[in-house]
């Protein structure tokens, strides 16, 4: 005699949200679609092919959605069709812990498919790379990619955009919201973020201005506190992006830090420094692990001496971005004649 699994209308009901996240998720996928694939041209960039990929991937992701469902619905139907009194277990028992147990495996399915979609909409916010080919800089690579807010840096119609933190403008400069010692840990590892100090005694006697390019060394900044370890990959990063001189070495530490006090970079990666240098396609040095020839040579004093700096609160400009110094037309925002060139976009 066949003996019914309990659970089985529970686990019925589960599915079906599968499927209705599912649903609803492929939706949303295939209007993100449509979106990218208006954005043809921003600002004489061609993102056309930029665009194709990520349209592709989303497609991807939509398949992969519709064939979970549709596994999920088989499996489900599977369940309420075995027969316990095959195994040798008691049958209650069996029962109701495999339901409990496929029941909640598919709880979490649910839930990650229904969260997942926040987590594109915040993959989406960071448009398209517009690579310099012609670029002839002496640094080994730039950053590559700006998340939506900041200025001239969207390739996608702004009308197109959700902001993925409502309560934060889009632009808003966190800095002065950052008034006590915080604590603050991610998967990259714990920072230590505090309130700077104006009147901290520095040598920023070896340090330049040049307010016409938008470059002004500051002081009592926001602070932060890194591990030895995350230390030393922000020595390697910095040491590879910058031309090692003071001045350009504190403008890329500058604009890390920036980041971390912009809403919409802290939105898309959050205010760890690390978490902004190891984010996906933002610093080549760190994709490419180039980086990491700093690891077994010597550190320039310069590079060692701007990161201790800007992380003890010193910056020397408000931007969020630069590009390599070859990048004739990105920018005439520089603080050397060698280092990179500076701005929003």
């Amino acid at each position: 005699m066949k003996t019914e699994i309990n659970n089985v209308p529970e686990l019925a009901g589960l599915t079906e949200k599968l499927i209705a996240s599912s649903n609803e998720l492929t939706e949303s996928l295939d209007n993100l679609k449509s979106i990218v694939g208006r954005a043809k041209d921003y600002d004489g960039i061609d993102v056309t092919t930029a665009g194709n990929i990520l349209k592709n991937n989303l497609k991807v992701l939509s398949n992969d959605m519709k064939n979970a469902a549709k596994n999920m619905k088989s499996y489900s139907t599977g369940i309420e069709n075995l027969d316990v009194d095959d195994f040798t277990t008691q049958s209650d028992t069996f029962s109701l812990s495999l339901g409990n147990k496929i029941g909640g495996f598919i709880s979490g399915i649910v839930t990650s498919y229904t969260t997942g979609l926040d987590k594109i909409g915040k993959a989406i916010m960071v448009p398209f790379t517009n690579n310099d080919e012609n670029s002839n800089s002496n640094n080994q690579s730039e950053m590559q990619s700006t998340p939506e807010g900041q200025k001239n840096s969207v390739a996608i119609p702004r009308s197109e955009y959700v902001n993925p933190n409502p309560e934060l403008k889009e632009t808003g400069n966190l800095r002065d919201k950052i008034t006590q010692r915080t604590t603050y840990t991610t998967n990259k590892g714990t920072v230590v973020i505090s309130p700077g100090d104006p009147n901290v005694d520095l040598d920023l006697s070896v340090y330049h201005n040049n307010p016409a390019t938008g470059f002004q060394v500051t002081t009592g900044n926001p602070t932060y506190e890194l591990s030895q370890q995350d230390l030393q990959l922000m020595y390697g990063l910095v040491a590879s992006e910058s031309d090692k001189t003071y001045d350009d070495a504190l403008g890329v530490a500058t604009t890390i830090l920036n980041r971390c006090e912009t809403s919409n970079w802290v939105n898309a990666h959050s205010q760890n420094p690390i978490e902004q240098i190891t984010a996906p396609g933002q610093f080549e040095v760190y994709s490419k692990g180039t980086y990491k020839q700093w690891q077994t040579r010597e550190l320039p004093e310069t590079v060692v001496k701007a990161v201790n700096d800007a992380l003890s609160g010193v910056r020397n400009h408000d931007y969020c971005y630069f590009r390599s110094n070859g990048s004739n037309s990105y920018s005439d925002n520089m603080i050397t004649q060698t280092g990179n060139r500076y701005g929003y976009k």
